[in-house]
């Protein structure tokens, strides 16, 4: 066999490959975003259901007097509550997908998504202690809230980003981020309101704490 036919040999196999590993990746991809829909006790509702629960737990507890804090959508105009619609039909989009989203246990996926998502958890625990350490009522600045002024959304989302890398599913990672970009337009109205309702006060908070976390 000559150099030729070696060479045309090489390059055979080579596309061969290519080919092969290219439509592995696609069938990985295509699994990833649109995964068996399969119902089971080692779903990715473990995570969002917690989630769910935890206001419902700490409300049950503190009385809901301590819910005065919460900002009324009264104030909201067309577009603002039109967001809120938006944003909790995702939020519970999200919820209803994952039972059917199985997870990956095993896989680095999960690990780092199980990391992510028990850092959110924690974040969310010490975000509802402050807020119901608080009188009703008035503005919330102690604890996590001291470098966030939006804890709540800021884990939320990094929780449900954790649920969707433990279950590799972009579909939910995509939702997630369509969630933070509505759930947005919330928080600009939330900040308005109180702007109007704790002036001073609420604006030298402003000032000093990040909306989310660090420099966003």
């Amino acid at each position: 066999m000559g150099l030729y036919e070696k060479k045309e040999i090489f390059l055979c196999i080579s596309e061969h490959f290519v080919r092969v590993r290219t439509m592995q990746i696609l069938d990985y991809i295509l699994l990833s975003i649109i995964p068996e829909f399969k119902l089971g006790l080692i779903n990715a509702w473990i995570g969002t259901f917690t989630i769910l629960l935890l206001p419902l737990v700490f409300r049950a507890f503190s009385g809901r007097r301590k819910f005065k804090n919460v900002v009324s959508s009264e104030g909201y105009n067309k577009n603002e509550k039109r967001s809120v619609d938006y944003t909790m039909a995702v939020y519970y989009l999200i919820v209803l997908y994952s039972i059917v989203l199985p997870l990956k246990p095993g896989s680095d996926s999960f690990y780092l998504g199980t990391f992510i998502y028990l850092i959110a958890i924690i974040g969310l625990l010490l975000a509802y202690g402050s807020f119901f350490s608080v009188e009703g009522g008035k503005l919330v600045t102690i604890g996590v809230y001291r470098i966030s002024r939006n804890p709540f959304y800021f884990f939320t989302i990094l929780a449900f980003l954790g649920v969707g890398l433990a279950s590799l599913s972009w579909l939910l990672i995509l939702l997630t981020i369509i969630m933070s970009l509505t759930q947005h337009q919330v928080v600009l109205a939330e900040e308005r309101i109180c702007e109007t309702n704790y002036g001073k006060e609420y604006l030298n908070y402003k000032e000093k704490t990040p909306r989310y976390f660090l420099f966003f």
